[in-house]
């Protein structure tokens, strides 16, 4: 009894949302993690199937209530076994809200002797999800910058090169004073491309 109390605080007083179900889909932990999460109370969950709770939460243009059977189904019947400890992303809707939140879960069977129980962890992420929009956002605006930037180079340095190649190739053609003027118009378009940079 002392272990399954320590048992039970524990689970309480995690953060991620954790909820375990037999294998009849019928609900026997719920956490105070779940409720915050999903926005359904411990009272208001427990002994109740796993399916009625996923369809609650699923967004509206999602909620196809036999694409969820069959995925809780698989889950039940050990028929997708490939799932198990995978961790997947979903999308819900909380009860009481209208925010739509990233969830990150997975779902794992607890083997027992002649019996499964099955445990779901899941945590909100959406705040993560949103930092990682920014991230691919700012990376791009650093990708169209840096583009920029080599194009606006390039067409100096072509010039320069160019300009480099005349004198180099007409070195013993050219006079000091053409050879000194050219270097000149070089020196002044390499400062220009220096102070680009």
């Amino acid at each position: 009894k002392e272990s399954e109390t320590k048992f039970k605080e524990i689970i309480q007083q995690i953060n991620d949302g954790i909820y375990v179900f037999d294998k009849t889909g019928t609900i026997i932990v719920w956490n105070k993690g779940a409720e915050n999460i999903m926005g359904i109370k411990a009272e208001d969950a427990l002994s109740k199937n796993v399916l009625d709770i996923q369809f609650q939460l699923v967004p509206g243009q999602k909620k196809n209530l036999a694409a969820i059977k069959k995925g809780v189904d698989s889950v039940l019947n050990l028929t997708r076994v490939e799932i198990f400890g995978k961790l997947m992303d979903i999308e819900i809707v909380p009860v009481n809200s209208f925010a739509v939140r990233d969830i990150q879960t997975v779902v794992f069977p607890i083997h027992l002797k002649d019996d499964y129980l099955f445990c779901s962890v899941f945590r909100d992420v959406t705040e993560l999800k949103q930092y990682e929009k920014k991230l691919l956002l700012l990376n791009a605006d650093k990708d169209r910058f840096i583009s920029v930037l080599a194009h606006d180079l390039k067409n100096p340095f072509s010039s320069v090169l160019s300009f480099l190649e005349v004198l180099y190739q007409g070195y013993y053609d050219f006079d000091c004073d053409k050879i000194y003027r050219d270097i000149g118009i070089l020196y002044y378009s390499a400062n220009k491309v220096y102070d680009l940079l």
